[in-house]
């Protein structure tokens, strides 16, 4: 009897030390983060999607997470879809433009932490969310950009070529004349010109501005020689025309460039005015308070809990 006692003893101390153990070496692998309601149902957001960056490489936040849902969920009321094979059609063109095969894409994908089946999903979510973008945001007529709209920014900002000095050196043995004939200085050894722009220009050389071409512009002793510069040339600072080429590449105009300028800045407001819409009328469940606050911000309280 005692022995059994013993035994019993032995045995529930060594259950107890048991489950220390897996209690111990138990961790959080993954958890719900965020539950989103729709008309279909509901979608959880895990805390891996919340941190997982994208295929694309940019990192990815809760929000981030939570405002492609509503989206998602958006499109269904428009009817949006994407099927495999636009998927398809669409990883061709990218494998072709990339020069890649399906293995170095597959391999791209695991390195982002996807696996194949759940890079082709994330490449049909993006494809819904844009086409919803286009729809709901870049359909908005407050995104179209006029030319009035770019003579506006123009003047608010506008873009100088700087100027440019082309200036040369001489080297010479003996301190030269305070007024030099021009066949004089025709004649002195001038080495080889170089441009310097308006930016790199020293404090001390600012004057160039108003410096006449062929001017001598210092005179260094150094050393027991004279090192003489002369202004050979120079392009004067202008306002850029709105007609003037400022990527010799792809020959786009300022023109070009201001319009991309100002149709980013409205993208950014209206998929921020989108999203914000969004998220008001949704009905979410978070998990931690602090993600409810970096989601809707401190104080929201509605369709939220």
């Amino acid at each position: 009897m005692k022995d059994t006692m013993v035994l019993r003893t032995i045995s529930t101390i060594l259950l107890v030390v048991c489950m220390h153990e897996i209690c111990a070496e138990r961790k959080v692998v993954d958890e719900i983060r965020t539950v989103v309601y729709h008309e279909d149902g509901a979608r959880i957001i895990l805390a891996s999607e919340s941190t997982r960056p994208d295929l694309d490489g940019r990192p990815t936040t809760l929000t981030d997470a939570v405002c492609e849902e509503l989206v998602l969920a958006d499109a269904q009321r428009y009817h949006i879809t994407v099927t495999p094979e636009d998927v398809e059609r669409y990883l061709g063109e990218l494998q072709k433009n990339n020069r890649m095969n399906r293995a170095g894409l597959e391999h791209a994908m695991e390195e982002m932490g996807y696996s194949y089946q759940e890079g082709m999903e994330k490449i049909r979510r993006r494809q819904v969310v844009e086409q919803m973008i286009d729809n709901r945001v870049r359909g908005d007529k407050r995104f179209m950009v006029t030319q009035e709209d770019v003579a506006a920014f123009s003047d608010a900002n506008p873009v100088f070529d700087e100027a440019v000095y082309t200036l040369a050196e001489a080297v010479l043995d003996k301190e030269p004349a305070a007024e030099l004939s021009q066949a004089a200085l025709d004649a002195l050894p001038w080495e080889e010109p170089f441009e310097v722009k308006e930016r790199d220009l020293a404090e001390d050389m600012q004057f160039l501005a108003d410096a006449k071409v062929g001017d001598i512009v210092s005179r260094d002793h150094i050393d027991g020689e004279w090192e003489l510069t002369r202004l050979v040339a120079k392009k004067s600072r202008r306002r850029l025309g709105l007609d003037d080429v400022i990527d010799p590449r792809t020959q786009k105009t300022l023109y070009d460039k201001i319009v991309d300028v100002i149709r980013m800045q409205r993208y950014e407001k209206l998929i921020e005015e989108y999203h914000a819409d969004l998220l008001k009328n949704a009905t979410l469940r978070f998990t931690y308070e602090q993600d409810r606050a970096q989601v809707l911000g401190a104080g929201a309280n509605i369709n939220k809990y």
